[in-house]
């Protein structure tokens, strides 16, 4: 099976479905090798989605690294308020947090 970005969320649902746990980790693997300032968000969601803990974990890291670049992107919106506030709690600067949530809030 050839795990593309356009398949993956797919393929993690067939497998969920049909109970194939080495296709769940090879998109696990795909994901986490491919997690970008523009994805990373929708990679989040997923990753609670279809309780993928590494995957969960390097991306929330991700997010953590990269936070003012993903602020940036059309997924901002998506962000779920409890990693928004982690976001928020991790960054020291003021002026920045006050730009992330006149972001995250349009």
């Amino acid at each position: 099976i050839v795990i593309t970005q356009q398949n993956a969320q797919d393929l993690l649902a067939a497998s969920k479905l049909l109970l194939l746990g080495t296709l769940k980790k090879k998109v696990e693997e795909f994901l986490r090798s491919h997690t970008d300032s523009v994805n990373c968000i929708s990679i989040i969601n997923l990753a609670r989605l279809y309780d993928l803990k590494t995957l969960l974990s390097d991306a929330r890291n991700y997010l953590h690294e990269q936070a003012k670049e993903v602020v940036e992107t059309e997924e901002m919106h998506l962000l779920q308020e409890g990693d928004f506030i982690e976001v928020l709690e991790a960054n020291a600067s003021q002026e920045e947090n006050f730009l992330f949530i006149l972001k995250w809030m349009r």
